[in-house]
């Protein structure tokens, strides 16, 4: 299904974990958080960079699902 013959480094996935987290609670960032995870998800695959795109959005849910226990 996923072709990951990519090195996969760096701390993105996690950034987003707290970005989910606080896109959770705070109503007025919430829309912009969301837009910047998709532009660092899916902006450089435009331009044929390999990136992790679902460790940043399974870190962003992730984030969402501590924050949504939390409660």
């Amino acid at each position: 299904l996923l072709q990951l013959n990519h090195n996969l480094i760096g701390a993105s996935g996690a950034i987003c974990v707290v970005l989910g987290y606080i896109a959770l609670v705070d109503t007025y960032q919430r829309k912009g958080i969301v837009v910047w995870v998709l532009l660092i998800s899916f902006a450089p695959l435009v331009i044929g960079l390999p990136v992790a795109w679902y460790a940043h959005l399974i870190g962003f849910v992730l984030g969402w699902l501590m924050g949504m226990i939390k409660k």
